[in-house]
């Protein structure tokens, strides 16, 4: 392959970027720009036409609403003018005799207005009446026959228009009297404080209906037939009369019953005279600035309102239809004015001409504002458009951008990193990204190969520090479950739960073994599935399927023994887990019987397949344990009396075969079935040896503990008594365990004969010893003359007083290992282990494992003190095959200060284990001669025992 340079990829992918992104981004760019010019130019001609558009048409609108508005107050007040001249009619006529009352006619129904008493107002059946002088009643009224006439012309007539007219009524000037219908709250005309200087030079007085503004102005001015004014929240229209005037008193909102569209408009009502306001539609003002009218239009703009003044005046005074534009601070108005002319014509009266002013106003915000609403959706809807456009550019873009990266990152980055990992410059493929078909089946196939150097690596999958290994078994299962393999995945599991179960992790061990159980179960049920399916086909669909015609027994049978090996793996962990005591009552119990039916299916298959003779005894005492703690302890004596029985069936000399009794554990209440072909096949016991003394060791044991929870002591006593006297062979722990348990006993009943020799065992048992291992890396069936040799130095030389011993032989299926303890015969331990190991060894096979693995074997036994630790290797000449053990994972022993003296027997060191020897000062002894051992073991025992190791 080429050998390109780390930067082409990138430069390529720059060159595409080029070639695509930039110019299919300035393009859109470009075409964006043009197209918003052309589309703002555009719309900002269209926009400014219809605006101006908009204002015309409202300016000639403003022109009809105020003519439209100027005639219907016209009409609406000559109605009122006519009024008002039928009540002065009638005043007068029955003033000169013209009129005369009916006889008996009753006096007028009317309330003082200063004093109305408790009168819900209006009061329709009632007339108001008013003197300046607060002493007088009606009756004292010169007029008082006339009243009473026009009380009845008020009450039946009744000329008031609900919601706009107010009062009706005329004053008579030479009593200073005011005399109106119906009756309303006149609460303005209580009290006796008003200030009347400017028309009457009086002041601090009653109210005088004959100084109020609009009497004064309708008698100063000759002209003046009828006077409109805005007075007391109230718009009065008095027409002038011999004895004083008549009114018609109109409710200020006047305007808003005859404009129903006010909203955006501005409507004003006043005099030509004295641009008094009348009334103002939006705002009630006009009390406040009543002679003011651009204040009234202009509240808000104080500027605006002094600027305007003169030019409304001039379009009032002009008495014609005209209209006007006012700039203020924040918005333009635009105005119309219209003169209203009131023709006042009796037969005995002279015609008389007045004129008021109607005008409209708005704001050209207002007139703008529908527009502007429909321009703000179209803009809106523009903005949306224009978000949209931009999003499908961005997408475009980004789509470029893309595109690029992904023909850099799927042809020319898997292509260099292919070659930089062939090149050897990268260690590893990443499985995670995802090239291109052709590429993705080269990077599969050289992550598969670099998984296959892993698997085949043995210092991957059996790392000597648990942490790593852990993290390598987890890797490979991760690999096993991607390819479908169930059988790995549950071999990983179980190997994950033992170095979790070696670090006290019993929860995450249980975990790991249940889910190994679960696939292995699960590989069962698929091949039982398949051999159903090939037992329906024929031999030639068969054939044409690719079968094979095989019989599935033996995988079946190594299936189903895998599977109790995992359910006892897994009881032990439980049990670790319950000893722990973390759980409640109730809980320990439901485990306990959980545990206790995994060991009868255990138990079940081994009766089955009558094997695993030694494995079922030791199952039987481990369910006793279970039936123990269940506080079943009647069932759990009765197990161990059963191994007892099958125990003492083994001794018999020439028995080679032996059955056991179901119906005696059945009865016990072990849940077993019956199966017919087991009842009728043997165990067969031929080659056991000294297990048998170590099972009824840990049965005797298991008694006394039991005993001891009944308070049953002199049993207790004499079951561990047993478990340390019988058997020739025994297990140390058990030894020392049943020690404890006896001093402990003799203790409590505070017996004092006999436990010399009990505290010299326990004493020998748990004093401080050094440790020493011997490490037999040589085949031991090839070299007699040096096992009788090493036997004689263990049995000369190894005390159980002063030293704990160990040995780790070989064979080619596994290791041969006495565990390091205080031993009472050494010797016999050694012997019996090489003839295990001797028996152990293939008739063929010449590879066996690496001394690497046999020493941290050995390390891995010693117990963990502060005393003196040696390990002694033999060394033979053999072919040694590569373990996981690396030169390097031994630093660990040196680190631990564990001396270590090797051996060579007819062989020599060479490469990095005597550069390792070297560099450690560890003491390398040669024997060339078979005959040069004894002097070479005489030095190892004085740098044990006399001289401190160089």
């Amino acid at each position: 392959m080429a050998n390109f340079p780390h930067s082409s990829t990138h430069k390529l992918r720059k060159l595409i970027e080029r070639r695509t992104v930039y110019p299919l981004t300035c393009g859109l760019v470009l075409a964006s720009a043009v197209a918003i010019i052309l589309l703002w130019t555009q719309e900002y001609k269209w926009v400014k036409n219809v605006k101006d558009y908009l204002v015309d048409e409202e300016d000639s609108h403003l022109l009809r609403a105020s003519v439209a508005r100027s005639m219907i107050f016209t009409a609406m007040f000559s109605n009122d003018i006519a009024q008002l001249q039928l009540v002065r009619g009638i005043f007068d006529d029955s003033a000169s005799g013209a009129i005369t009352s009916a006889s008996g006619i009753s006096d007028p129904k009317a309330v003082d207005a200063r004093n109305p008493g408790s009168i819900t107002f209006p009061a329709y059946g009632l007339s108001d009446y008013l003197f300046a002088d607060t002493t007088r009643t009606l009756a004292s009224a010169t007029n008082y026959e006339q009243l009473k006439l026009l009380d009845i012309l008020y009450n039946t007539a009744n000329p008031i228009y609900a919601g706009r007219i107010n009062q009706v009524g005329l004053i008579i000037e030479k009593d200073s009297l005011d005399f109106r219908h119906p009756a309303q709250n006149m609460s303005y005309v209580q009290g006796s404080s008003f200030d009347f200087t400017e028309t009457c030079g009086k002041s601090n007085v009653a109210f005088d209906p004959l100084c109020t503004n609009t009497y004064h102005t309708l008698k100063s001015n000759s002209k003046n037939n009828v006077t409109f004014s805005y007075e007391y929240s109230l718009i009065d229209i008095y027409l002038n009369t011999d004895f004083g005037a008549t009114a018609i008193f109109t409710d200020k909102n006047v305007l808003k019953f005859f404009m129903n569209d006010f909203e955006y408009y501005t409507y004003f009502l006043t005099s030509n005279y004295g641009s008094q306001v009348l009334a103002v539609n939006k705002e009630d003002l006009s009390q406040i600035f009543p002679y003011n009218l651009s204040y009234n239009l202009f509240p808000d703009d104080y500027i605006l309102a002094n600027v305007s003044a003169p030019k409304l005046q001039s379009m009032i005074d002009e008495k014609t239809t005209s209209g006007s534009v006012f700039d203020g601070l924040n918005s333009r108005y635009h105005v119309s004015v219209t003169n209203m002319n009131i023709t006042i014509t009796t037969q005995r009266y002279p015609s008389y001409e007045d004129s008021l002013s109607v005008g409209v106003m708005i704001s050209e915000i207002a007139v703008r504002k529908e527009w502007n609403d429909t321009l703000d959706t179209i803009t809106n809807t523009i903005i949306i458009q224009m978000v949209i456009f931009m999003c499908f550019i961005l997408l475009t873009i980004f789509s470029a951008v893309r595109l690029s990266k992904h023909v850099s990152h799927r042809v020319t980055h898997p292509l260099q990193e292919l070659e930089r990992y062939l090149n050897g410059d990268e260690k590893m493929i990443y499985t995670h990204i995802k090239y291109n078909r052709e590429v993705n089946t080269i990077v599969k196939s050289l992550n598969l190969i670099e998984d296959i150097e892993k698997l085949i690596d043995p210092h991957y999958l059996l790392h000597p520090k648990s942490e790593d290994r852990l993290k390598n078994l987890e890797e490979v299962r991760e690999i096993y479950r991607g390819l479908g393999n169930l059988r790995g995945v549950a071999i990983t599991s179980n190997l994950i739960g033992n170095i979790f179960f070696e670090n006290s992790q019993y929860l995450e061990a249980i975990q790991n073994y249940t889910y190994a159980l679960e696939i292995t179960e699960k590989i069962l049920e698929n091949i039982e599935n398949q051999e159903k399916e090939e037992l329906k086909l024929s031999e030639k669909e068969k054939i044409k399927d690719g079968f094979i015609s095989s019989d599935w027994k033996s995988e079946k049978e190594f299936l189903v023994k895998d599977i109790n090996n995992r359910r006892m793996q897994l009881c032990m962990a439980r049990r670790a887990k319950l000893e722990e005591g973390l759980a409640s009552a109730t809980e320990l119990r439901t485990e306990w019987k959980e545990i206790l039916s995994l060991q009868t299916s255990v138990l079940q298959h081994y009766i089955d397949t009558s094997s695993n003779f030694l494995q079922l005894i030791q199952l039987l005492i481990e369910m006793s344990i279970s039936f123990q703690f269940l506080q079943y302890f009647h069932s759990a004596m009765e197990i161990l009396n059963i191994v007892n029985d099958e125990l003492t069936k083994i001794e018999q000399r020439g028995l080679e075969f032996i059955d056991i009794d179901i119906a005696l554990l059945k009865r016990i209440g072990i849940g077993l079935r019956e199966n017919q072909a087991a009842m009728l096949s043997f165990f067969n016991v031929k080659g056991i040896t000294y297990e048998k003394d170590i099972l009824r060791q840990f049965m005797y044991y298991r008694k006394g503990v039991i005993c001891i929870e009944q308070n049953k002591f002199q049993e207790a006593g004499a079951a561990f008594t047993l478990a340390i006297e019988r058997g020739e062979y025994y297990d140390p722990k058990i030894r020392k365990l049943c020690v404890e348990e006896l001093l402990r006993i003799m203790n409590k009943f505070s017996i004092k004969k006999g436990t010399d020799d009990l505290k010299r065992m326990d004493l020998s048992l748990n004093q401080a010893k050094k440790s020493i291992v011997f490490v037999l890396n040589y085949k031991v069936k090839n070299k007699p003359k040096l096992n009788k040799k090493l036997i004689k130095f263990v049995n000369k030389e190894i005390g159980p007083t002063r030293d704990k011993f160990g040995v780790v032989c070989m064979n080619t299926n596994n290791y041969n290992i006495l565990d390091v303890c205080t031993r009472d015969m050494p010797e016999v331990d050694l012997e019996h282990l090489l003839f295990q190991a001797k028996h152990g060894e293939s008739e063929t096979e010449e590879v066996m494992y690496h001394i690497y693995n046999m020493i941290m074997c050995g390390f891995k036994c010693m117990p963990v003190d502060m005393l003196e630790k040696y390990i002694i290797v033999f060394i033979g000449p053999h072919e040694q095959e590569r373990g996981p053990i690396q030169i390097k994972d031994l630093d660990e022993v040196i680190a631990r200060k564990v001396k270590l003296i090797v051996v060579c027997v007819e062989t020599h060191l060479e490469g990095e284990f005597k550069e390792f020897l070297d560099r450690n000062n560890c003491r390398v002894f040669m024997c060339e001669k078979m005959s040069e051992v004894n002097d070479v073991l005489e030095e190892v025992r004085d740098l044990i025992y006399e001289k401190c190791l160089i």
